[in-house]
This record gives structure tokens, sequence and C-alpha cells, in this order.
């Protein structure tokens, strides 16, 4: 049995986690591996959540109520951690997303955002008319510190399958957008474990049609994947749930140009422009 200490018992997290841990080890007499085999997830997904060191979904609540027959307590403590401040789901995804140590990544409609300028980063948040303009700065601020988090020696391996469509999206006019395309080269270019695929129009019909994800692999080996649409995002931790989401990744990198072919593309780009 993994041996942890337990979380801090002064935050809604520690609360979470430390019940948890009680239920399991007190009352049902389950190891951290076993409890995570009965819900599906990783012995190390269960002992991070019990550490105070990851947010459960409220997927992994309800499991839990169902695994160690509780009542449905972890189910109504849920709503706790969920309201405990004023996080919004994307400032949740950043969070776990600085403890990844690879980022694969799908997009159809825009450049990653990992990959952003600021201006392009501006023009994206201005068109999708969901925020005041006296939040721009501040999105943009958060979007370039996230960076400056990832995009460092010793961070995450990246490695984004870009759709056609969003290269040739026009975002902010010819001189922005040509600043975008130069800068995502530059940087796959100066790193080698970064890495940009372009699935082209021409691949048709294809697994991740219906929407924008991340898929973040952590050392413990309890991967996540972020799903992604207009305003809304959802994180997805449990093993049997993520499984899918890398398969048809894996199946769209198959049928996109190599990275040598995709820079060639993008270089294409750039000298139209």
């Amino acid at each position: 049995m993994v041996t942890t200490p337990p979380a801090p018992a002064d935050s809604p997290l520690g609360i979470f986690g430390n019940e948890v841990r009680h239920r399991r080890e007190q009352i049902a007499r389950l190891s951290q591996r076993r409890l995570g085999e009965k819900i599906g997830y990783s012995e190390q997904a269960v002992g991070m959540i019990e550490t105070g060191r990851r947010k459960p979904t409220a997927e992994f609540a309800r499991l839990c109520d169902e695994a160690l027959e509780t009542g449905g307590l972890f189910t109504r403590l849920w709503p706790m951690l969920r309201h405990s401040n004023s996080v919004s789901w994307f400032d949740e995804y950043n969070e776990v997303e600085q403890r990844a140590i690879a980022i694969d990544g799908w997009n159809p409609e825009w450049i990653p955002g990992i990959f952003q300028t600021e201006h392009y980063a501006r023009e994206l948040f201005i068109s999708w008319r969901a925020h005041p303009p006296e939040e721009i700065d501040a999105l943009v601020d958060a979007r370039m510190k996230r960076q400056r988090t990832a995009l460092i020696p010793g961070g995450p391996d990246i490695w984004m399958l870009i759709g056609e469509g969003a290269l040739l999206r026009r975002v902010g006019g010819p001189e922005v957008w040509r600043a975008q395309l130069e800068r995502m080269v530059a940087l796959v270019r100066d790193c080698h474990r970064w890495v940009v695929q372009v699935l082209p129009f021409v691949a048709g019909a294809h697994a991740l049609s219906d929407g924008a994800i991340n898929l973040l692999s952590f050392s413990d080996g309890a991967d996540m994947v972020f799903t992604e649409g207009p305003g809304v995002g959802r994180l997805i931790d449990r093993a049997e749930d993520v499984r899918p989401f890398r398969f048809r990744f894996e199946h769209d990198r198959a049928k996109a140009l190599s990275p040598e072919e995709s820079l060639a593309f993008i270089h294409h780009l750039i000298r139209e422009i």
C-alpha cells in the first residue's frame, strides 16, 4: 500500500482528500491501487487527490460514493470544491498544465494558445465577444504568462496538431497573421521537443472533427484530457475516458503532414502573404 502524507486540513481540497483517505483506509480497507481499479483511476491519481494536489472531478466524487458506499457524501462535498475560489475552468486547466511533462494538442480553428503572439491572442479575445474590453489586457497577460511557464528549458514536450483552416485564417490582418506564423516556425525550429503537424483539408473526415483538445501527460502516469468549446472547457481524468481521446489523436496525427512537410507548408504561406 502506498503511504502518502495527509492533505492540509485547512482547505476544501484537503478536507475532501482526507475524507476519501479515511473512508478508503478505515472503512473500506482498500489500498489506493485497489480503489483506483474499482473506479477506473490510476493509483497515482487517487494519491494526488487524497493529498490535495489535484482537484477531483464530479465523476470521481460519484464513483467514490459508489465504491466506498458513502451514501452520496462526496457528491455533496464536491460543489464546495467548485465554488471554493473564483478561478475559472481555464485557470484550473492552467494549474494542471504546469505539472505536465508532455502536451499533445489539436486545434482546428486557431493557433494553439501556447504558441500565440500577444497581438494574435488579443485579436482572438476581442473577436469572441465574450469579455468586456477592460478584461482583454488581463486575459492576454495571462496567456503570455502561461507561455513563459511552458516554453522554457526543461518544460513539457509539446506536439501540436493544427488544422489547415487555423493557418489560413487571417486573424488580425496580414501583419499579425504573418508574425504569428513566423513565431510558431521559430519556436519549433529552435527546440527539438516542440513539434507542429498540419492536418490538411485533403485529409477529409477525421477523428477529431468535433472540437479542440489537449492531452496532458504527467510523470506519475495519471494522464488527463482537456476538451474545449465556445466559452466552456472540461478536464477529464478517468483513465478509461482519456484513452479514446488518445486513440483519436494518434489516428489524426497519422493522417497529417509530416513535421518537415508541415513547416514547408507554413513557410509557403508566409511567402505568399
